[in-house]
């Protein structure tokens, strides 16, 4: 595998991977991420899970060193928050705005990799199903 620390790359990550550690650990070897986190994350503040004061399309950011982490509440349901993470962006739009935040924009432009690795994962977890004994296993997306 080639060494790509310190190339001034971006990791677009899934919510299985992302976190305040792994992002701060990657962007000490100059790596930054865009990423979604899980809503049962301790590094999330209570405040950006609460639906009941929000109006819809409303965004909430925290800054802490690197790291800006966004809440949004999206149009189309009032269930949940979509929470973000990212060592790219250092200031959020404004607090309350009509639009997609910058974070999203730049994320969806970019997860098309996370959505063909997930894709990738699901083909082999339902693989592993139907395969007795031991294989060798090549993913190639």
């Amino acid at each position: 595998m080639t060494d790509h620390t310190r190339t001034n790359r971006n990791l677009t990550m899934y919510n299985w991977f992302t976190s305040v550690q792994t992002a701060k650990n990657l962007l000490e070897k100059k790596i930054t991420v865009v990423g979604t986190l899980r809503q049962n994350k301790n590094e999330i503040p209570p405040s950006f899970l609460d639906l009941k004061a929000r109006p819809i399309n409303s965004a909430i950011f925290c800054y802490s060193e690197n790291l800006t982490l966004l809440s949004y509440c999206p149009p189309k349901t009032k269930k949940k928050t979509v929470i973000m993470l990212s060592t790219i962006h250092e200031k959020g739009d404004e607090p309350y705005t009509t639009k997609l935040p910058e974070i999203i924009k730049f994320y969806n432009s970019t997860k098309g990799g996370v959505d063909t690795l997930f894709n990738c994962i699901t083909l082999i977890l339902l693989a592993e199903r139907h395969v007795v004994g031991h294989y060798a296993c090549f993913i190639i997306c």
